[in-house]
């Protein structure tokens, strides 16, 4: 009996000691200073990375740590944008080191190093600028710049170019925007406005994205929102978020699902206010705004001017390294020259084209400058603004995820 009596005592106190939960991710870092990411998990980890493109993004899987916590996001600025973590699975967080469009990371450059097997760190190098082989860089051999380029060379390039808004399952609309979200799309909607009315945060509950979503940014410059991003917090239960940059005169917005298995987001007072915008009549859509003039202003920015209302959007072309803006519902004036640059101008080469009811501008940035955000100073005019950026060898860009090695801890740590 007494034998019993101690094998049930131990019995029971090894099911005492056993964990009560999953391991978690107790902290995490980023020192912009130093370009350093730290975290530190309760239990042991070996993570596993990822160099991802569109936009360039490190991404760091935990195996066996649950967040136990809702999804963080530090926002950054500069050539990284941000630093988030999520819940990629039931069984593996995430952490994600996102660089502004345009830059790129050297894989050779990122060295993780574990302490012990429960604190990392992750040392990256310097974001470069997104471009061509060196051997090419100040040339666009790969686009054909001309005025009018062949149907063959169109097709192509539509072919390779980062995909657009309204080419995704995420689209611009007359009366706002439109998520698809495929037809069995069934949960809660919660929309809520920032303090400083300059974010909108989209919660959906038992909602999950499609895969071609998560993680990904937009830059809309429309109806007051600069940009809108996607992440799934957790797929089980499912709750995704959509966060949208906004201006302060931008109007409330309210979202809902619909019935063909996606979601509206629209105006809280009605598209009306939408209506400078996007024309809502067939006639309205026929008056184009013509583009006047492209020229490089004060404080290194390229301005953009029409005869009236313009909208554009902003993407790099990561297969050559420009920077490209699109500009619907447009038309170049008669005789429209390509802007004559100074050796030292902060631009390369900038070039023109109509496609249609839609002009393009082609923007190549020169050596150490780096490309900001788009921004519609005024209903007639577009800034594109460029920053001093370290100089060095432009990078070649990722055509496929690239592992990034992770060697074993120094030392495991104690339990």
């Amino acid at each position: 009996m007494r034998r019993y009596w101690l094998f049930l005592s131990l019995v029971t106190a090894l099911l005492y000691a056993s964990p009560a939960e999953a391991a978690r991710l107790l902290f995490w870092r980023f020192e912009a200073a130093q370009n350093r990411l730290t975290f530190t998990t309760d239990q042991g980890v070996q993570p596993r990375a990822q160099l991802i493109a569109n936009p360039t993004r490190l991404v760091i899987d935990l195996p066996g740590i649950s967040l136990g916590r809702p999804s963080e996001r530090q926002r950054i600025g500069g050539a990284v944008a941000e630093v988030r973590s999520g819940q990629f699975n039931a069984t593996t967080a995430r952490l994600v080191v996102e660089l502004a469009p345009g830059y790129t990371y050297d894989p050779q450059g990122i060295q993780f190093r574990g302490m012990t097997s429960t604190q990392w760190s992750v040392q990256l190098p310097q974001p470069q600028r997104l471009g061509a082989a060196s051997s090419t860089a100040g040339a666009l051999p790969s686009l054909d710049l001309s005025e009018n380029p062949s149907e063959g060379q169109s097709q192509t390039q539509a072919q390779t170019a980062s995909p657009t808004p309204q080419d995704s399952d995420f689209q611009i609309t007359r009366n706002g925007f439109f998520v698809r979200l495929g037809n069995n799309a069934r949960g809660q909607v919660a929309v809520r406005r920032s303090r400083n009315g300059q974010q909108v945060q989209i919660d959906l509950n038992g909602i999950m994205l499609p895969d071609q979503l998560v993680d990904q940014g937009f830059e809309v410059n429309r109806y007051g929102v600069g940009q809108v991003q996607f992440s799934q917090i957790r797929p089980s239960p499912p709750l995704a978020r959509i966060t949208m940059d906004v201006s302060v005169d931008s109007p409330d917005w309210q979202a809902s699902l619909a019935r063909s298995g996606g979601l509206a987001i629209v105006p809280a007072e009605g598209a009306a206010v939408l209506e400078q915008d996007a024309p809502s009549s067939s006639t309205a859509q026929n008056i184009l705004t013509t583009v006047q003039s492209v020229e490089l202003g004060l404080g290194n920015q390229i301005l953009i001017r029409g005869d009236r209302a313009l909208r554009g959007t902003g993407q790099w072309d990561s297969r050559t390294g420009v920077y490209q803006v699109t500009i619907p519902n447009a038309r170049l004036a008669p005789n429209f020259p390509n802007p004559q640059l100074s050796a030292n101008s902060p631009v390369s080469q900038i070039r023109l084209r109509q496609q249609g009811d839609t002009v393009v501008v082609l923007i190549q940035p020169a050596s150490g400058i780096q490309v900001g955000r788009l921004s519609q100073l005024n209903d007639r005019l577009l800034s594109l603004q460029l920053n001093q950026g370290p100089t060095s060898a432009l990078p070649p860009a990722l055509d496929r995820p690239i592992n990034i090695p992770v060697p074993p801890p120094e030392r495991i740590a104690p339990p």
